[in-house]
């Protein structure tokens, strides 16, 4: 309640002209206490977004609504009063420093982001210029920002997030304020030599090439499956080819990411993990039909791809045996890549995964009814599996298949 009715004085602001110093100021002090009494769990990103809408160096952004209390036209304009702007934007950076000293790393993550983006250097358009003892100000609050930023990586308190922070501050699109250049180059120094959490780390949270700026994006792509399967091998060597072990560590990795607020993506190195060591997969797969975890038990697909020719039917009939509705949904999303199993066989998946109770794992077979049927070229079979749905579905199937 309280901090909807916060949310809510974002309307008054427009009530004088978007003179709102104060408003802005009551508000930041409102949001402080909210902190200070450990009621911002929950809600610290509707917190961290009106703080970042004081900060906005992004000032062709000037929208004001009740989500997002974007106030970028507190700015270093002429037409504004320098002390009040300078109070303003001192107070929320205040604040983001108290929210560099949580205990959630999520908060952590994104209050660095959000001191990341003052780092910048701000543009805008409007025809509006920053005035000089604007520019002033700019670069304190980047170095200031800075400060914060090397005292969270000082800490080191969830390496996730650390690792997280490296990747921000080396990011190949950063247009860095001049006055901070220097002293990016010592804070960088205090990031530790990366080990295998931290490779495994990265591929785990990209599934593509980031910041790409190589003319030859297939150049690109190679050199970042080659870093891929590079760390895949080492994550296999580490744990001395052991399935169990190496299935807990991508577990426990993926969970870090979450409670860091990344979100995973596994396919690219999950799929490494197969295509460097495709011996183990039964073992592996064995492994993750006993997990829950939401990208691990869909992951099944990404193993399976890789498994030996001789052992694919065997490892599929596994699946839906044993599986959950996640481990059979990731079987049938890599239909597409069943080349190397006879018609007769991949006839007989999609029959037996059409005969699901549960919707999700019918629904991904009707979508890849298309792709066996161009494997298999047999209709009569198809119309079995399309019988095998409920009438409701009929329609989903055959618009797919046609």
């Amino acid at each position: 309640f309280e901090f909807d009715s916060i949310c809510w004085l974002t309307d008054l602001a427009k009530l004088d002209n978007y003179n709102y110093f104060l408003i802005v100021k009551n508000t930041l002090e409102s949001l402080e206490q909210i902190i200070d009494q450990g009621k911002h769990r929950g809600v610290h990103f509707k917190i961290q977004e009106i703080i970042e809408g004081t900060l906005n160096p992004e000032i062709e952004n000037r929208t004001c609504d009740n989500r997002s209390f974007t106030i970028s036209s507190i700015w270093f304009f002429e037409c504004q009063p320098i002390d009040k702007i300078v109070e303003v934007r001192r107070h929320a950076i205040s604040i983001l420093d108290k929210l560099s000293q949580d205990d959630n790393p999520e908060i952590i993550n994104r209050t660095v982001t959000s001191l990341v983006s003052l780092l910048h250097v701000p543009h805008g358009n409007f025809g509006k210029q920053i005035r000089s003892e604007g520019n002033e100000y700019i670069n304190q609050e980047a170095e200031n920002a800075l400060a914060i930023i090397e005292k969270v990586i000082s800490e080191d308190k969830f390496p996730t997030v650390t690792h997280a922070i490296k990747e921000k501050l080396e990011s190949s699109y950063a247009n860095y304020l001049d006055c901070i250049l220097d002293k990016l180059d010592d804070v960088k120094k205090l990031f530790k030599t990366p080990d295998i959490n931290e490779r495994v780390r990265y591929c785990l949270s990209h599934d593509w090439p980031e910041f790409v700026r190589d003319e030859d994006h297939n150049l690109t792509d190679k050199k970042f499956n080659k870093l891929q399967e590079a760390t895949a091998l080492e994550l296999w060597d580490h744990y001395q080819n052991d399935p169990k072990k190496i299935v807990t560590f991508i577990e426990d990795t993926i969970n870090k990411l979450i409670q860091a607020g990344i979100e995973p993506q596994c396919m690219v190195f999950q799929r490494a993990c197969a295509k460097v060591n495709p011996g183990f997969i039964p073992d592996i797969i064995k492994e993750l039909l006993v997990i829950d975890d939401l990208h691990l038990s869909f992951s099944v697909g990404h193993w399976f791809i890789f498994a030996k020719k001789e052992s694919k039917m065997e490892i599929a009939l596994s699946v839906i045996a044993k599986g959950k509705s996640q481990h059979k949904r990731g079987l049938a999303s890599v239909a597409p890549y069943f080349d190397d199993m006879t018609k007769d066989e991949i006839i007989d998946i999609a029959q037996k995964l059409s005969l699901e109770h549960d919707v999700a794992v019918k629904k991904t077979v009707a979508y890849n009814l298309g792709v066996i049927y161009r494997k298999c070229g047999q209709f009569e079979e198809l119309k079995e599996i399309i019988a095998n749905f409920d009438t409701g579905d009929d329609a989903i199937l055959l618009d797919t298949l046609l």
